[in-house]
């Protein structure tokens, strides 16, 4: 009994992966330069509004995919351990 591997399981760097890591750094980069040109151009309090706000939405982005992504790879590590162990031994 022959079994194939190399049916695909878990693909690591899906399509909308550089569209999407495109969106997490524009955002932040382009509300960080507005803050600083709100802050040069005399509005300190405008500037110092939007640096918050740079921060909060850099955090989200943080926590919805970056930590999320090393939270599935790392159980996809631990499930595909499982896998292996439970394979007959071709020796």
């Amino acid at each position: 009994m022959s079994s194939s591997k190399s049916f695909l399981l878990y693909e690591d760097e899906p399509a909308y992966d550089l569209f999407l890591k495109l969106i997490i750094v524009i955002v932040p980069a382009g509300l960080l330069t507005a803050s600083f040109y709100l802050w040069s151009s005399g509005e300190p309090s405008g500037g110092l509004a939007l640096l918050a706000e740079t921060l909060l939405i850099s955090l989200i982005f943080w926590i919805v995919f970056v930590d999320n992504a090393n939270r599935a790879m790392s159980q996809w590590a631990r499930i595909r351990g499982k896998l292996v162990q439970g394979l007959p031994s071709h020796s």
